[in-house]
Parts: structure tokens; sequence; C-alpha cells
């Protein structure tokens, strides 16, 4: 793209001035023809030219100089943001549930880890939301024994009884009640249904959302001043999947955020990156939910 800025300045700096020496060089043809003049009077109209050719290179070089000037400040901004972006990323960490044993135990995740956590954690939310019943939560203080009593299921319904165990935690987590459970049958596509997802993670892990997406948005405010489309290509190109999965996410819970996306060239790029990826985004599918350790 810079390549092809200099080589129109160019083009038009000798453009203008093979304008100026043709119409200065007809001139002296026809003046010489038709209307003699002395030798000195010639020079002076060469003078004149020259003159006028300097100062177009003058301002040209000015321009090229303060363009070339304007388009280093923009990459050094630009991939100073990227560094403190990809830092940000390697410090963020989540803490969720896993169910080990017979208990529900917190775990910590950082860096991509913790971006995968957080996609995890958004299939086990739609799971809860899209069983065929609601079913009650599993509150931390009778957590153990309701299951401990799951985990004597028989061997053919253990995976069943580990399912329910996860969605009955989930809904305790995310407080989701048997009206928030009767609502979400409303939504009808698959960004509905992940968007709702999506804002039931956010309510409970504020400071994520806050801390990592704000620099995102300086970083899309930026490129809103380029129609080079290697840069918003670069932004996305140092992103996980699990990244581009939460990003696809906000911005459909957040309309702004999607104006910023769109005017920084970067939506559509976005579409294309998730609908390469081998998981598809769209589809939020039923995993089989297993346990580390099985302790009855």
């Amino acid at each position: 793209m810079y390549t092809q800025v200099c080589l129109k300045y160019w083009i038009f700096a000798i453009t203008i001035c093979g304008s100026i020496c043709t119409g200065c060089l007809l001139q002296l043809l026809v003046q010489n023809f038709f209307f003699p003049i002395n030798i000195t009077e010639n020079m002076s109209i060469i003078s004149s030219i020259v003159a006028v050719l300097s100062l177009v290179f003058s301002i040209m070089a000015f321009t090229f100089k303060m363009n070339s000037f304007k388009q280093e400040r923009f990459e050094i901004t630009f991939f100073n943001l990227l560094d403190q972006k990809r830092k940000t990323e390697d410090s963020i960490f989540v803490k969720c549930e896993d169910l080990d044993g017979s208990s529900f135990i917190l775990n910590t995740y950082k860096g991509e880890e913790a971006w995968k956590r957080i996609w995890k954690e958004l299939t086990y939310i739609k799971i809860a939301l899209s069983n065929p019943n609601y079913l009650k939560p599993i509150e931390g203080s009778s957590s153990y024994n309701e299951i401990s009593a799951s985990m004597r299921a028989p061997i053919e319904t253990i995976d069943a009884e580990i399912k329910n165990c996860y969605i009955r935690r989930v809904n305790y987590t995310y407080q989701i009640t048997r009206d928030l459970f009767e609502e979400a049958k409303k939504d009808r596509t698959n960004d509905d249904k992940l968007k709702r997802c999506f804002n039931l993670w956010v309510d409970h892990n504020l400071f994520f959302y806050e801390h990592y997406f704000h620099l995102l948005q300086v970083i899309l405010t930026l490129l809103k001043d380029t129609t080079d489309k290697k840069y918003p290509k670069l932004l996305l190109a140092q992103m996980s999947k699990y990244q581009l999965k939460v990003l696809y996410c906000l911005q459909l819970l957040d309309d702004d955020f999607r104006y910023l996306l769109k005017e920084a060239k970067v939506e559509k790029l976005l579409q294309q990156e998730i609908k390469s990826l081998s998981n598809n985004i769209l589809e939020l599918t039923s995993k089989k939910i297993t346990i580390k350790k099985l302790h009855i």
C-alpha cells in the first residue's frame, strides 16, 4: 500500500513536470517561428522553466517526506499496541470450577489455556440452557452429598449423571433460574444462543471483559485511519482460534464494538476467519462431559 502511494506521487509529479515542459517548449517554438527573439530572452524562459520544475519537485519531496513520517509513526504505534496486547493475553487468567471426584474444585487457567477454558465454559452454559428440563442448582453447601449420590448411579447412566451435575452447577454459578431457562427457549438462531451464553459469562467475569477489550478497542480505533487491509489481517493473525471465537461473541453482544470492527475493516475478515475454523463457531455442540478423577 505504501509503495503504491509513493508510485502515485511520482507519476503525478512526472505528469505535472511533463505538462509544464511541453507547454514551455511549444511556446518557445511558436515564438521563435513567428516572432524571433534573441538568446537572452530564450535563456530567461528556460530559467523560468527550471525554477518551476524545482518548485514542483520540492513540493513533492516535502509531501513524500511527510507521508513517510506519518506512515512510520502509524506502524510504530500499531506494533507497540500489538506487543502490549500480547503481554496482556499472557497475563490473563480465569477461575472456573471442574468436577474432581465428588466435589467441584476451583482451578485457575492462564494465558492460552484461559481462552480455551472460556470457550469450554460457554459450552457448559449452552448445554444447561438447551437441556430438555430445568435442573435444580447444586449449591456449595450441599454439592458433596448430592454429587456423591450421583456417582453411585449404575455404570450405564454415570455419564448422564455427570452431565446433570455440571448442568446443575452451571445453573448455580450463573444464576440460571427457571424463568431464564424458559426465556432461553425463545432463542432461534445460533447467534442468539451464543449471545445469551456470552452475556451470562461476562456478567460474572467483568474484570476480564473490561481489561482486555479496552486495549483491543484502542487498536481498532487506530486501524480506522488506514485503508491497508494488511494491518487488520496482522491483528487477527496473531490471535488463536479461541481468541477469535471470544471476539466473535463480543461483537454479537456489543453493537458499538461491532460497529468499531466494521469501521476498522476487521468485521468481514473476522467472519472469514470464523468460517475457516475447523470447529464451527456457530455451533456450540454438547460435548461429552467427563471428570478428572473419580473418588467414591
